[in-house]
């Protein structure tokens, strides 16, 4: 571990407890952190530490009773882009073709626009604790791109690309002038491609983007598997989502010949999942087989419990199998999705778009244990994203960011589980700043 820089702030606080994906406790906890804006990662945990005795004489000690110390967390499916319009309700009767519309006709598209609903999008984030993120910057523009890279977040900005049938061609050229001319990764941020689902984008597509992974170390992302109207259209070329395609001519006679098929949408794009590592948002639509398949594959999930939640899929498909997936020996990170279908806040302010609010969703919910949702938030989500996994635990060295959450004991014995039990939003233990 580097020494920190001579004009480093070093800060040292007492906590209740500290934990991490580990899910070892060292209660009470005393840290050490260096911050220096100057580098990248910021942050450097020097110590990690159970108080002794003579602690409470060292100066510039700083203690912060009731409050537990938690790395900062990752949100590894993201939609900034769409969080000028707020959450929205969603009528199940109305169908997900309809909801899809509705992000259609209110989706920016001027670049400096996009780029102050990004900003917006960035700073939900970092009220909610999160520092890395898997953002699907939009379709047709770069300027969400650029505005992450300008961001204290990190992670990877994933181009949304759409194309079926005869217009496979084009996109394919789109997505490797893209390849070719942007960096790879700048200040933390990797560029990565997402065919945005099988509904919209052929297999094709897909195949050029695992090509492009492999030829030039691009992220992968898309939606897959996401609800039973995907299947339909997949499957049987019908349903809601033909009708919607139809509606806005994207489907020709090549796309046609693709799908109605009868295999359902994993196995419709298997030969790129096979072929690259894929961060697969949602996967609310598996069998058994599939789970085992996308082990095999390397594959990571994007579960937004709060999202599957509000489009029904636990009661259109059935529960989300993110333990069998964990079971499996999948990799499986939380996600927010976009503000939209977060729940409004009183007063109508904005929610965050923190992974902290999933947490408690499941905790709640599934009354999962919360040592077994915290790897979710942290290192699972860096594993997703391309990132170094310590940078999201206690591990000595350089780390993406640490948080404090109040966690009263009276609450619950466990202390991360009290954390659980509340509301409260995290507080950043050195706030990530804005690059010069």
């Amino acid at each position: 571990m580097k020494p920190p820089a001579a004009d480093a702030i070093l800060r040292r606080y007492r906590f209740d407890a500290a934990i991490d994906a580990s899910g070892a406790i060292l209660a009470p906890a005393e840290a050490l952190v260096a911050f220096d804006d100057a580098t990248w990662p910021a942050v450097t945990l020097l110590e990690l530490r159970r108080p002794s005795a003579r602690s409470g004489a060292r100066p510039h000690l700083e203690s912060r009773p009731g409050e537990i110390l938690l790395p900062a967390f990752a949100n590894a499916h993201t939609h900034l882009d769409l969080t000028h319009i707020g959450p929205r309700p969603y009528d199940p009767a109305d169908g997900f073709h309809s909801w899809l519309r509705m992000i259609l006709a209110e989706r920016r598209t001027d670049d400096e626009a996009i780029v102050e609903s990004v900003e917006i999008g960035v700073h939900r984030c970092l009220a909610g604790g999160v520092v890395a993120v898997g953002d699907i910057a939009g379709v047709g523009s770069l300027a969400p791109t650029d505005a992450l890279r300008e961001s204290p977040l990190v992670g990877a900005s994933y181009v949304e690309f759409f194309g079926l049938g005869a217009r496979q061609a084009a996109t394919i050229d789109q997505m490797e002038r893209l390849a070719a001319v942007v960096p790879l990764v700048d200040r933390g941020v990797r560029l990565g491609l997402s065919p945005h689902a099988p509904y919209t984008a052929g297999p094709s597509v897909y195949e050029a983007a695992a090509r492009l992974a492999t030829e030039r170390g691009v992220a992968l992302c898309t939606h897959l598997a996401e609800s039973r109207a995907e299947r339909d259209f997949i499957e049987r070329a019908q349903g809601p989502m033909r009708e919607l395609l139809e509606s806005l001519s994207a489907l020709d006679d090549d796309a046609l010949r693709d799908i109605g098929r009868g295999v359902r949408p994993v196995a419709h794009v298997e030969p790129a999942l096979r072929a690259a590592p894929w961060l697969l948002a949602h996967a609310c639509d598996l069998t058994e087989g599939e789970i085992g398949l996308l082990a095999r594959a390397g594959a990571a999930i994007a579960y937004c419990p709060r999202s599957s939640a509000y489009f029904a899929h636990d009661q259109l498909i059935g529960p989300h199998r993110y333990r069998d997936l964990l079971a499996a020996g999948v990799t499986v990170a939380l996600g927010t999705d976009s503000i939209v279908n977060l729940p409004a806040l009183a007063g109508g302010d904005r929610p965050t778009l923190g992974v902290l609010d999933e947490m408690r969703f499941l905790v709640r919910r599934d009354r999962v244990a919360a040592r077994e949702v915290l790897p979710l938030a942290t290192t699972a989500g860096a594993r997703g994203l391309g990132l170094d996994p310590d940078w999201l635990t206690f591990r000595p060295g350089a780390i993406l960011g640490v948080i404090a959450l109040p966690a009263d004991p009276a609450i619950h014995g466990d202390r991360l589980e009290a954390a659980m039990r509340t509301t409260d939003a995290p507080e950043w233990i050195l706030d990530p700043t804005w690059p010069a």
